[in-house]
């Protein structure tokens, strides 16, 4: 019966069950025979600046399928604040897929490398590139069926005669890449990903009682008709 029960569960849920149990046991305890070897440098900065207990209750993660490809990708992500009885946030700190029955890492964010969900399912990246926070990229991709990411539009900044102008790096109808001054305000390129999508949730420190089963509206999205039925 335990055979027949394990084998009903889809395997990305089994892998990433896996991962989700390698990071709880660092968070927990400073275990790192499980964690991934990508997509840890914020989920480390969380541990070592709120410690154990804090960092359970603020990292959260959720099941979202943003390739539309039918199977959610996994998603760490701050949790900013509770709403209900539910608890969301906007900042990620790891993303991984499933493609051809394997965890594939996708990207990371932390401290001064902001990661956020965009409406369209788009990931923005907004990231410090010198140690003046001057100067910074914002990245833009999409997340392929295969795992890989699709370059979208870039801005950086540049401080030039005194003043940080915004750079614009995007693909023309040729698929080449063309940069251009903008007169975009420094300020404006920074807010770009404030109307990021609110992701909701799951407290790491609920896992070993709940698992992905807390995320029930999540797993309805990700379920075809067929399999509701």
């Amino acid at each position: 019966e335990a055979a027949a029960t394990v084998a009903k569960v889809p395997a990305y849920e089994r892998e990433y069950g896996k991962l989700v149990e390698g990071i709880y046991n660092f968070v927990n305890d400073g275990n790192m025979d499980k964690v991934p070897q990508q997509g840890m440098t914020g989920i480390y900065e969380l541990r070592d600046r709120m410690g154990y207990v804090d960092a359970l209750n603020m990292l959260g993660y959720t099941l979202q399928d943003i390739n539309n490809d039918k199977v959610p990708e996994l998603i760490f992500g701050q949790i900013d604040y509770p709403e209900g009885k539910g608890y969301y946030g906007r900042d990620i700190y790891a993303i991984y897929t499933f493609v051809d029955g394997k965890v594939k890492f996708v990207d990371e964010g932390w401290s001064r490398s902001r990661l956020r969900l965009l409406p369209q399912d788009m990931l923005s990246k907004r990231t410090c590139i010198d140690d003046n926070d001057m100067e910074w990229m914002l990245e833009m991709k999409d997340l392929l069926r295969d795992g890989s990411l699709r370059q979208g539009q870039t801005f950086y900044t540049k401080v030039e005669d005194g003043r940080c102008n915004v750079y614009q790096k995007y693909l023309d109808v040729n698929d080449t890449f063309v940069t251009q001054k903008t007169s975009m305000h420094f300020d404006d390129m920074m807010n770009i990903d404030l109307g990021a999508q609110k992701l909701e949730l799951l407290p790491l420190a609920e896992y070993s009682s709940r698992g992905f089963k807390g995320l029930v509206m999540q797993h309805l999205n990700c379920m075809g008709l067929h399999e509701l039925q």
